[in-house]
């Protein structure tokens, strides 16, 4: 593979105390997802306490992620196999290698199938909106279930009436009380799909954290 080179954050950003306090905050997120999926992603807490992260890096209105992306010159890209769903023009190979050494192996691998998986590159935004299932019929988006764990599981907030069964929020109702009543492998259906969204962003933050790393830059401003 080619030499990997991280771009070189400008000294206006170097000196901007608002940029390093976001960097510092992205980075010191990026560690913590890193600690939450190596150290039991099968924990229920766990993916609780990614959810929090990933909604302050990715979900809210001023977003972490895109705010230091937008000042460090790199997309937020989202790098995965897939058996079905879209295809994209953009693939890993034709990625920057920066890019390229946080993307997920190879699937060639895998025993031999009539529809082998595709390796496809998605914007932030397309992901965060694309199908990755069917959770108490209502179709369920990366963003949505990472909402769900961070807003009403305990992630971020504790949503008291979901618990009790009686939410104004009929989508939320639905998925919630299918979650509480199926098990797979001793998990519920929604486990997996968190574990998934945690990993696939995980990768994301790779090469931003990577070009943090390299510039010097994941301190923070505050005193």
């Amino acid at each position: 593979m080619a030499n990997i080179i991280c771009p070189r954050i400008s000294e206006e950003y170097r000196r901007d105390n608002v940029f390093r306090e976001a960097a510092y905050i992205l980075f010191n997120d990026y560690l913590s997802l890193q600690q939450a999926l190596r150290s039991d992603a099968n924990s229920h807490y766990n993916m609780l306490r990614a959810s929090g992260l990933l909604r302050r890096l990715f979900i809210d209105q001023h977003s972490v992620a895109s705010y230091v992306a937008k000042r460090t010159a790199l997309e937020l890209l989202v790098t995965r196999y897939v058996f079905r769903g879209p295809k994209t023009e953009r693939k890993i190979s034709d990625l920057d290698p920066l890019y390229q050494i946080f993307a997920p192996k190879s699937a060639g691998n895998h025993p031999p199938m009539p529809q082998p998986p595709w390796d496809i590159v998605q914007s932030c935004e397309e992901y965060l909106a694309s199908e990755i299932g069917i959770l108490g019929g209502r179709s369920v988006t990366p963003k949505k279930i990472i909402l769900l764990y961070a807003r009403k599981l305990g992630g971020v907030h504790f949503d008291v009436p979901i618990f009790r069964g009686n939410s104004k929020e009929p989508e939320v109702k639905d998925m919630h009380r299918f979650n509480v009543s199926h098990r797979i492998f001793g998990k519920p259906p929604s486990h997996p799909m968190m574990k998934q969204v945690a990993s696939d962003l995980f990768r994301t933050l790779g090469p931003i954290a990577k070009t943090l790393e390299v510039n010097g830059i994941t301190g923070t401003a505050q005193p």
